[in-house]
């Protein structure tokens, strides 16, 4: 790619149209003003890095979601929501960034939901020389320093550049235990301790139990996706970490953070043939276990891959060590 044509977007990248009103002027992280689009692109450059952009189309998933909220987390606290459907919508508005609306939509006013957005447009396509430009790792990390370097303070920046490394590193090690899994490839505790950051790890191992299980709980069905890109399911480990140090994906369930806690506490547990057995301390004493109490035989949600299904051993442990059956 010309080096021209990379001076062009390095110079469209360094002016894009952010929101400098007084919310943002006591923030110096931002360099007082809106960081939403620098987000968006830096989460479109850890896609394009992952491999996981080949086509010109950048598709509002869950992947996305998580990593411009991750991003987000570092930059904001906790009481400043992000809200990803806003730059992806407005990004139109700085020219090299295009909605490709679904048959039959159309836009008569803006929109700020990810539910609106997904409802209206498959996603957004770039100039076809920038998207060019995006698979070429150099031109991406040009691109990258000037979205660091002209958004953020230096720290920040510091501080989204690891993660940036951490979400690479992550979508792999996620890749390769899902490939692990499928061909039943055993790695041991020397594997994973000495070669893979525990931020790397825990990250890649969240994210390849939630995708499996399309992001729903697997005990309620529940499945929730914020518009700041929070997604209420976890991925969890059936034996602990601590235990056994085994990331296998079979070793993981989704579950809701309520489901989690119960699960973790020994409230609830899966059998051999994957229904869901509770404990009689759910309904001891004063407590009230509501829509828990009734889960109690029932079928849990599968991975479609079935290379992918909770292993059974790692099932009975649990029952064993952690469910409490009085």
């Amino acid at each position: 790619m010309a080096t021209s044509t990379l001076d062009e977007y390095v110079v469209r990248f360094s002016k894009l149209k952010t929101d400098k009103g007084n919310q943002w002027r006591e923030i110096s992280t931002t360099r007082h003003q809106a960081p939403h689009k620098a987000l968006l692109l830096l989460s479109v450059l850890d896609r394009y890095s992952e491999d996981a952009i080949t086509t010109n189309l950048i598709e509002l998933n869950e992947n996305l979601l998580e990593l411009f909220a991750g991003y987000w987390s570092l930059v904001m606290p906790p009481d400043r929501r992000g809200n990803i459907a806003m730059p992806f919508f407005h990004l139109q508005s700085d020219g090299f960034w295009h909605l490709k609306l679904r048959p039959g939509q159309q836009i008569t006013a803006k929109i700020h939901a990810v539910s609106r957005l997904n409802e209206t447009v498959y996603g957004a396509t770039l100039d076809e020389p920038l998207h060019q430009l995006l698979l070429e790792e150099n031109s991406r990390d040009v691109l990258r320093n000037i979205l660091l370097n002209r958004y953020f303070s230096e720290e920040i920046a510091k501080q989204l550049l690891a993660q940036g490394f951490v979400n690479q590193q992550a979508y792999q090690y996620s890749l390769k235990l899902v490939e692990q899994a499928r061909h039943r490839i055993k790695e041991h505790t020397p594997y994973f301790e000495s070669e893979v950051e525990p931020a790397v790890r825990n990250q890649g191992f969240r994210l390849a139990v939630r995708q499996a299980y399309e992001y729903r709980c697997a005990m309620t069905g529940l499945r929730l996706v914020t518009n700041s890109g929070h997604i209420a399911v976890v991925g969890a480990h059936i034996v602990p970490w601590s235990v056994n140090y085994n990331d296998d994906p079979t070793n993981g369930i989704a579950l809701s953070p309520t489901c989690h806690w119960a699960f973790d506490e020994g409230l609830l547990t899966v059998t051999d043939d994957y229904k869901v057995k509770t404990s009689p301390q759910l309904s001891k004493g004063n407590n009230s276990p509501h829509h828990l109490g009734e889960l109690n035989g029932a079928s849990i949600l599968l991975p479609k891959d079935e290379s992918l299904h909770p292993d059974r051993e790692s099932l009975r442990w649990h029952r064993v060590n952690v469910f409490c059956r009085h």
